[in-house]
C-alpha cells in the first residue's frame, strides 16, 4: 500500500477530518477516512510520529482487589457507559500532569502513588491517529465500607 494525498476535509474544535487516497498492491486506488487531533496533517510521517494526545488512569487500591470506573454520559453513543478516568493532555502539560487533573477533574480524588505507565498505543486505530499512554496509579482505600 502507499499513501497518495492527504486532504483535509473539516475543522472541528478538537478532531480535524481527512481523507487518505492510497493506492493498493493491485494498483487500486481507494479513499480511507480519517480523523485527528493534528489540525495540520500534510505527509505520511505525521500519521504515526506525533505526540500523546491522551491519558487514560488505570487505578486499583492496595489490596488490587478495586479498580475505579467512571460512570458518564457519552453523546456519540447517547448513553451512560463505564470506562477508565481518561482525557486529554493540554499543551505544555506532561502525561503524568495530565492524568493527576483529569482524576481530580472527573473523580474529585488525588492520584497517590503512580505504579506503572503503560507506552504510548492508539485508542481506536480503526479510524484514527490519536495516541494515549495509560497512568497505572494506587489511591489506598479505593473502596471505603461505611
Amino acid at each position: 500500500m502507499q499513501l497518495k494525498n492527504i486532504e483535509k476535509k473539516s475543522d472541528g474544535h478538537y478532531i480535524t477530518r481527512y481523507n487518505l487516497t492510497y493506492e493498493t498492491v493491485d494498483k487500486k486506488e481507494k479513499v480511507y477516512e480519517i480523523i485527528s487531533r493534528n489540525p495540520n496533517l500534510t505527509e505520511a510521517k505525521q500519521l504515526n510520529d506525533s505526540p500523546v494526545d491522551s491519558v487514560v488512569l488505570i487505578i486499583h487500591d492496595e489490596t488490587n482487589e478495586h479498580i475505579l470506573l467512571n460512570r458518564e454520559f457519552r453523546l456519540a453513543v447517547n448513553e451512560w457507559v463505564y470506562n477508565f478516568p481518561a482525557g486529554l493532555i493540554d499543551p505544555g502539560e506532561i502525561p503524568i500532569e495530565a492524568a493527576k487533573r483529569e482524576l481530580h477533574e472527573e473523580t474529585g480524588l488525588i492520584l497517590d502513588k503512580i505504579v506503572d505507565t503503560i507506552p504510548e498505543s492508539y485508542g481506536a486505530v480503526g479510524f484514527s491517529n490519536e495516541k494515549n499512554i495509560c497512568i497505572v496509579g494506587l489511591i489506598p482505600h479505593l473502596l471505603r465500607k461505611s
